[in-house]
């Protein structure tokens, strides 16, 4: 984890994967989390050091700006080395936080699998992230509205792969039934629907309460 509050933060973040001489350096998981104000920090590279083995891989690899008690906020300044993992993506998974606003720089280029965002966060700037398998829409909670609409700017590219494999889900990462979607590709936005308003929530566990203590009165 880089906490981007602390301003003496200039870091380069490396990880290994394959083999090196008779030492097996495997990264099956790599989780690099971004935390705090970004205007602070001081990112020189993300890379994959590439040791020479047919059967190297990382199965779970993540980059994260904010989590779901840490929002990044701020420009990112750095660049993450776009290398391939065999034929797979450097990272499976784009992850932009529950609050966090993140402003890519012009120059940073980026494939991943997969992109989740939650729908309280933002991505600015003018970079190439390009999806290629699917995106993850998170609903925070507290939305309150039934309709939302989440603005991808001009940084995202859905490929057709990606477009099709789209999920809307809860905060804690179960599927939202009955939300609906409709992307619209001149703005690059999605509309989302049937998002009950946290009034409805009250609503409807209030009438399974009083319910309830119905069917006790009545034992």
């Amino acid at each position: 984890m880089v906490n981007a509050a602390d301003p003496s933060n200039k870091v380069s973040v490396n990880y290994v994967y394959g083999l090196s001489g008779e030492y097996v350096e495997h990264a099956d998981k790599v989780n690099i989390l971004f935390t705090g104000n970004g205007e602070n920090l001081d990112v020189r590279s993300v890379s994959a050091i590439e040791h020479s083995d047919e059967n190297a891989s990382a199965d779970e690899r993540v980059i994260s700006f904010g989590s779901q008690d840490n929002a990044f906020v701020g420009q990112f300044n750095g660049e993450i080395s776009n290398v391939k993992i065999g034929d797979q993506n450097q990272f499976n998974e784009l992850v932009i936080g529950k609050g966090s606003s993140v402003e890519f720089a012009s120059n940073f280029e980026l494939n991943v699998d997969t992109l989740s965002i939650f729908s309280d966060a933002d991505i600015l700037g003018v970079a190439k992230i390009t999806v290629d398998d699917a995106l993850n829409i998170y609903i925070s909670d507290g939305t309150s509205a039934s309709d939302l609409v989440l603005d991808l700017g001009e940084s995202i590219i859905l490929t057709d792969q990606s477009q099709a494999n789209i999920s809307v889900l809860h905060e804690d990462g179960s599927l939202f039934d009955g939300a609906e979607v409709a992307y619209d590709p001149q703005t690059n936005s999605f509309a989302i629907s049937n998002v009950p308003e946290p009034a409805t929530y009250a609503a409807i566990f209030g009438a399974l309460a009083l319910a309830f203590a119905a069917y006790l009165r009545r034992k």
